[in-house]
């Protein structure tokens, strides 16, 4: 970084420091050890058929989503919950369905 890229401005912090910042709409070129850490050790988001490989996905039958980042595994077990509570809900009703309501 240069101190006279047009990107940048100085600030002064609260308690007194000055440093770079870069300005709205601007951008900084970065080496890739200099990433985010959760964009690189994330895993990638896999769909694998019920057997957990990708080999069967042309042919019917279940699909599962797995790895991705921490965001993508906490919406899959909110999903797998509400797939579950509806699971259960659908079992009670066949079974006690001779009851009648």
């Amino acid at each position: 970084m240069r101190n006279d890229d047009p990107t940048l401005e100085w600030i002064l912090t609260d308690d007194g420091r000055r440093v770079q910042i870069v300005k709205d709409g601007g951008s900084v070129r970065t080496t890739m050890s200099a990433r985010d850490a959760r964009s690189v050790d994330a895993d990638p988001l896999r769909i694998t058929d019920d057997s957990g490989s990708t080999d069967g996905l042309h042919r019917p039958g279940w699909r599962i989503a797995t790895g991705g980042s921490a965001g993508d595994i906490i919406q899959r077990d909110i999903q797998h919950e509400l797939i579950e509570e509806a699971r259960a809900e659908y079992l009670d009703g066949l079974t006690n369905a001779w009851k009648g309501n």
